[in-house]
């Protein structure tokens, strides 16, 4: 039994699938070099989200509520799909990585050796999950627009 040309294109050597998985399970973290993980990114951004906060309450205090429906429901469907994904990813890998360690409990917690640390599949999602959240900082900007 042969699979068919779209299921091939998806799961064969070549597959988008395969690849996927092969990138994510070769993942690196590599702290201050990996994008938006230099320490300067989250206090910067801290200070926009301040300041984004400070200014749009001053500009919309005497202004009319944006409408904002339909881009509010893109946006939370992209919020809802990334979640998801994550989640996943985040849940498959944590049974993988069980699998491969004889489901030695210790690995969640103490990895000592740093067999695991910021490498493989969970820390692709978990990279992943942390690059999410600056995207979720808009959700403020809308509900002030929206007052």
């Amino acid at each position: 039994s042969t699979a068919t040309p779209s299921m091939d294109a998806l799961t064969g050597p070549d597959g988008i699938l395969t690849r996927a998985l092969e990138y994510t399970d070769n993942f690196r973290y590599v702290p201050q070099h990996s994008p938006m993980a230099y320490w300067p990114i989250p206090i910067g951004t801290s200070f926009f989200y301040l300041a984004m906060v400070f200014t749009l309450r001053f500009l919309m205090k005497d202004r009319e509520a944006m409408k904002l429906r339909a881009f509010m429901i893109i946006h939370n469907f992209i919020m809802t799909v990334v979640s998801t994904v994550v989640f996943l990813g985040i849940s498959i890998s944590l049974v993988r990585l069980a699998i491969k360690h004889n489901f030695d409990r210790w690995i969640f917690f103490c990895d000592s050796d740093q067999v695991e640390v910021n490498q493989g599949t969970l820390y692709f999602f978990i990279y992943v999950f942390y690059l999410s959240k600056y995207y979720e900082l808009m959700d403020t900007g809308f509900i002030l627009l929206r007052k």
